[in-house]
């Protein structure tokens, strides 16, 4: 997914510019390009008067319609845009959103496709919008701000019913006629109804940062109408306050705020906002969408008084405490308070469940070491508190994340993650709120079977019954890379790290890694040497600092990163080395390494193929690199996940058997 960050998709501004006309007179001003075009094509109907504003996806012109002597606001796509849609598509989708007849919804009069421009054609709003009126203002009166979200629900829950979602409800879009709320742009709305390939899937997202609803800004797929209920609560908020839920230097910083974590009540920002309001509010910018009001025409009697909002859930009762180390940390549940739901009394259990409640705190220290020692050190711990109770469903979690890291962290994947998935069953038969086992899951769907979808929904359960877990956010953005959704993926590292102290290495490193991934260097460096600056001896920091300056083939830099490699390194790392050799005048060293690891299999011991591809792409040796690659595949290799991306496979993108590779590895 690529984010149109420049502006914000579908955002067009009412300000008039400098007419235009000054220039040439009172006739129609002189039109150069699209416009020319766009005002040639539509001559014998309209006459293009003056450029109302543009945005990211769109430029709007007032206009005069000749047939009924009114003034009218002319939109038309970008062709980036329009050339994604495809002129078919966008006329069907149009003909569904311009049955929409309603007194709170911007009517649409014409739609067409004008010399390869895709343009409709809406009332020209004299009033203004909500932006405008907040721009001056700041607040709204309460009463007219209550008003107008209720007007805007109205004309929200007659489009759901109709099987349209809007998905870009802010002040941008709601006019004022006469004061009368009028939503406009329901001219791209998608129809929930359709079977056409959604927007997102070719690489757009619509919606704005600071009314994006959570589910939106991680670019799923399966949004409904509650993302507009949403945007209306944080539409709502922004007229009461005078600021919008999140703010953020960057679109990356709200979305992660959005994601992460919960405003502050309206009330403590104004006074006269009543408690009621206040619940509504919040009920309605609630992160999981569930706990939202269920439909706009619930939130509209809400918002009328006729009825309250719903009572926010809150989470279960449980004093758990958490101790977690990034990629390797793991479950310590250091004190529970109503776990048990066995058969077996509490007061005959409570001499075991102390002794495995120590075991569980010492394998999560163990855990902490991201080494393969540690974690099989964490593995036994977590299997000997569970032995001592068998109902210890927090155990039985702490065992699934610790089999799922080791799988990560040392050469024995078959075994660990099968057993990873045996143990985060077990946890949730006895616990089906266990946020930890949620994540094992996850972990086990997106580095063993590369099933995403069902990934995804094992770590949002896991953020649904923990939010401040960020390791379901660091390992759901693997998922995000696995379907090339790199803007999600970011996205989800950024939630991680937020729920992180600062200078935390592992969650550093791998945002370190992604924006590297992406081609974003500076952003890369800039990283790692945050980090560094609040820890110097960071080996996590230095070795992605080594592998950024091999890829960029900086020989001097990177041997300024060369660290020794201790024993129980993973071959991955092994292989970063000798790409290094490779790639800086000593090919046979890199080959004989590969060689070496390649020789091995024929002993029967494992052997990281995805990192030897990486070695034999880098000595330019085509065949070993694909019978490498298939040998991955076939392994079920958990670093397939950058088959798509990683630099040392560029000169194979695009070739029949790489498309196969990539099929058969179902990434994107």
């Amino acid at each position: 997914m690529r984010w149109q960050w420049r502006r914000a998709p579908w955002d067009w501004r009412w300000s008039v510019p400098d007419d235009p006309r000054s220039a040439t007179g009172p006739s129609q001003p002189l039109w150069t390009g699209a416009t020319a075009r766009l005002s040639a094509a539509l001559a014998d109907r309209y006459r293009l008067e003056r450029e109302l504003g543009q945005g990211g996806m769109a430029t709007v012109y007032l206009a005069e319609d000749f047939k009924h002597h009114r003034k009218v606001a002319i939109k038309v796509l970008h062709q980036h845009l329009a050339a994604v849609l495809g002129a078919e598509r966008f006329l069907k989708e149009i003909t569904t959103t311009a049955q929409l007849q309603h007194p709170h919804i911007l009517p649409l009069h014409d739609s067409g496709n004008a010399d390869g421009l895709l343009f409709y054609v809406m009332p020209y709003v004299e009033g203004g919008s909500v932006r405008q009126r907040v721009s001056s203002e700041k607040q709204l009166p309460v009463a007219e701000a209550v008003r107008i979200a209720s007007e805007v629900a109205s004309a929200l829950e007659y489009a759901h019913r109709h099987g349209v979602i809007h998905r870009d409800i802010k002040p941008e879009n709601i006019l004022l006629h006469e004061g009368s709320a009028l939503v406009a742009d329901f001219g791209i709305a998608l129809s929930l109804a359709s079977g056409a390939t959604r927007l997102t899937e070719t690489g757009m997202s619509v919606g704005t940062p600071s009314y994006m609803s959570p589910e939106q800004a991680l670019g799923d797929r399966e949004v409904d109408a509650r993302c507009d209920i949403y945007a209306v609560g944080a539409v709502l908020y922004e007229m009461l306050t005078g600021r919008p839920p999140f703010a953020g230097s960057t679109p990356q910083a709200i979305v992660a705020r959005v994601l992460t974590e919960t405003p502050v009540r309206p009330s403590r920002l104004r006074k006269g906002v009543s408690r009621q309001l206040d619940d509504i509010v919040m009920t309605a910018l609630e992160r999981d969408s569930t706990n939202r009001f269920a439909t706009a025409g619930a939130l509209q009697s809400a918002i009328a008084g006729e009825t309250s909002p719903p009572r926010r859930r809150r989470a279960r009762t449980r004093r758990v405490w958490w101790t977690a180390g990034a990629g390797l940390a793991v479950l310590a549940a250091v004190l529970v308070i109503h776990p048990w739901t066995g058969k077996t009394p509490v007061v005959a259990r409570r001499a075991p469940f102390a002794a495995a409640v120590r075991l569980a705190t010492a394998a999560s220290d163990s855990a902490t070491k991201r080494t393969a020692q540690g974690c099989t050190w964490a593995i036994r711990l977590f299997s000997q508190a569970t032995e001592m109770d068998t109902l210890y469903a927090e155990a039985w979690g702490g065992l699934a994340k610790a089999h799922a890291l080791c799988a990560l962290f040392t050469d024995n994947p078959d075994v660990e993650f099968p057993a990873a998935k045996s143990a985060s069953a077990r946890a949730l038969s006895l616990d089906d709120k266990l946020s930890s086992a949620y994540t094992a899951s996850g972990m086990v769907n997106v580095f063993h079977e590369q099933d995403f979808p069902a990934a995804k929904r094992n770590f949002n359960l896991a953020l649904k019954y923990d939010p401040t877990q960020y390791e379901a956010w660091l390992y759901l953005a693997w998922a995000y890379l696995g379907e090339n959704k790199l803007d999600s993926e970011e996205l989800a590292v950024r939630a991680a790290k937020a729920l992180r102290p600062v200078g935390d290495d592992i969650v550093g490193v791998r945002l370190a890694t992604v924006l590297r991934t992406r081609g974003d260097i500076p952003g890369a460096e800039h990283e790692l040497r945050d980090l560094l600056a609040h820890d110097s001896t960071s080996r996590l920091a230095k070795a992605e600092f080594f592998q950024l300056y091999v890829q960029l083939g900086q020989c001097d830099s990177a041997r300024a990163y060369l660290l020794p490699l201790r024993p129980g390194v993973i071959q991955y790392n092994r292989a970063v080395e000798a790409i290094y050799w490779v790639k800086c005048g000593q090919q046979e060293r890199g080959r004989r390494y590969a060689d070496s690891i390649a020789a091995t299999a024929d002993a029967g011991s494992y052997v990281d193929y995805f990192a030897l591809a990486m070695v034999y792409a880098t000595l330019g040796d085509s065949q070993k690199t694909f019978r490498s690659l298939n040998a991955a595949v076939d392994d079920h290799n958990w670093a397939l996940h950058y088959l798509g991306a990683h630099w040392a496979l560029q000169r194979y993108r695009g070739t029949p058997a790489f498309a196969d590779l990539m099929r058969r590895a179902h990434v994107q």
